[in-house]
């Protein structure tokens, strides 16, 4: 029987949390490969994985995929400071400072538009704004779904830029900024309300 070591509750969480970014690095994720690229897919016909891989030009040497493999597959325009990264999609939120009647620690507000804000107090639906961002990929956050990501999105490129720019543009040009809530009245009934929030406050 393996020997077993007091540990208190702060060290396993920490133990595993360790154990689980160890096994989310780009390098250990290639691995996985190594012993799939022969595998013939039959979603395309017989194509095995290491073909499929080559036609998204990430090279395959000796059925292994390297880092210097997937940077170079990697699209130039999604790098971030030498990063790589993906397009995702961010919540414009809104973090109250400590002197505000707001302020809860931890908590942080969805920010919509003022048209958007007066839907939700009438109906109680509300998009809130989001943005596309580029988003540099976390070292201990790699999987396969993220590389897949990355292959697809690089070839449409272009599109994604654009909305990412566009965006951009349209939070520039937005002049009121809002958040929204409810508050509990003395009968126990909740009342929608909104609020206009310094636009240079929000943030992704």
């Amino acid at each position: 029987m393996a020997k077993q070591n007091t540990i208190t509750a702060k060290q396993l969480n920490a133990g595993w949390n360790a154990v689980v970014k160890e096994t989310h690095t780009l390098n250990q994720v290639l691995k996985t490969f190594g012993g799939i690229t022969s595998k013939k897919l039959p979603e395309l016909e017989g194509l095995t994985v290491g073909e499929f891989l080559q036609e998204n030009g990430i090279e395959v040497t000796k059925g292994r995929v390297s880092v210097g493999a997937i940077r170079k597959a990697w699209n130039e325009g999604m790098l971030v400071e030498g990063k790589l990264s993906v397009f995702r999609y961010a919540p414009v939120m809104w973090i109250p400072s400590e002197c505000s009647d707001f302020y809860e620690k931890g908590r942080a507000y969805r920010v919509a538009t003022k048209e958007q804000a007066e839907k939700y107090v009438k109906t109680g639906d509300c998009e809130f704004l989001r943005m596309l961002r580029l988003t540099p990929v976390d070292d201990y956050h790699w999987d396969t779904a993220v590389i897949a990501k990355a292959m697809k999105q690089g070839r449409k490129f272009a599109e994604l830029n654009d909305e990412s720019a566009m965006d951009e543009l349209n939070w520039a040009n937005l002049e009121e900024a809002y958040i929204v809530y409810d508050v509990v009245e003395s009968d126990g009934m909740a009342t929608r309300k909104m609020r206009r929030i310094a636009k240079d406050e929000a943030r992704c």
